[in-house]
């Protein structure tokens, strides 16, 4: 969906800035609207920084976001491993965000990521295989061939205007979803993270001690970090982190390094069951 219908459009002010539409392009980031400020720094950000050499691109949010904004926030790789797998290289090498420069359209956004190595190759086989051995299918009906091409061919003004995003999905729903999705604040996808991660916690922290007696998962993965990370663990649910600077670790990067764990002592040892499975019956 959010390569076709809820494209956000974002894009558009790069695409506007190209071809020298300054005044449509002060009105699409929302100046008479917004601000002049907020218009302002949309600009710079949507619009300017795709112009930029990738290099410069890179070194702009790296001054932002900080070192290490590529992968240290959200993964607990071991940096040594990283190193010795010349990480930061092949994923260079293979064009994976965020080697890539910032698309300057629409249209370029909508067809680089149809045509990613996240949405193709060994991702298509990865679901194809998971279908053959244990008869799950994952169906998509947002990844429609003929939805995609059609919203392809849509201008960028159909996605963003006005400093609003997502125009063409709001303009679908409208009037067959509740009219207050459309003024409600924004949510958060999985808001139950903590809660479900806290009470499973101790299991997980056994886990990972069982992990450190493994070199295969020690070597690969930064248990001293993941330690660091529960010696730290908010007893209420970051929103930001202001709250906590560990939050996308928490939130996203521990069930990564938890999958990961368990498929190498899996593939080492045979199957290991997730520690402390909060669900009736465990993993499904």
């Amino acid at each position: 969906g959010n390569l076709s219908f809820s494209l956000s459009g974002h894009e558009r002010l790069a695409e506007l800035l190209g071809t020298g539409r300054l005044r449509a392009l002060w009105r699409a980031a929302g100046a008479p609207v917004r601000g002049r400020v907020r218009a302002a720094l949309s600009v710079v950000r949507r619009g300017a920084l795709p112009w930029l050499p990738p290099p410069l691109q890179r070194a702009v949010l790296r001054c932002v976001r900080g070192q290490g904004w590529m992968f240290r926030p959200i993964g607990a790789i071991h940096p040594g491993y990283a190193r010795a797998t010349r990480l930061v290289e092949r994923t260079r090498a293979q064009e994976f965000w965020p080697y890539l420069p910032l698309a300057r359209s629409c249209a370029e956004a909508q067809l680089r990521g149809h045509m990613s190595p996240m949405t193709q190759g060994d991702a298509r086989a990865v679901k194809r295989a998971l279908e053959i051995l244990h008869g799950v299918a994952l169906r998509e009906p947002l990844n429609d061939r003929r939805l995609m091409e059609w919203c392809l061919g849509l201008p960028g003004e159909a996605f963003f205007a006005d400093g609003r995003s997502r125009l063409l999905a709001r303009r679908v729903l409208r009037g067959r979803v509740p009219s207050a999705l459309f003024s409600a604040p924004r949510g958060r996808q999985a808001a139950d993270w903590h809660v479900r991660l806290t009470r499973v916690l101790p299991g997980i922290r056994a886990a990972l001690d069982d992990w450190r007696g493994d070199p295969e998962v020690a070597e690969r993965i930064d248990l001293d970090r993941l330690s660091r990370l529960f010696d730290t663990w908010p007893a209420e649910t970051p929103l930001s982190t202001r709250d906590h600077p560990e939050l996308r670790l928490a939130k996203t990067g521990l069930g990564h390094a938890l999958a990961a764990g368990m498929f190498i002592r899996w593939v080492g040892r045979g199957y290991e069951k997730p520690p402390d499975d909060p669900r009736p019956g465990g993993a499904a």
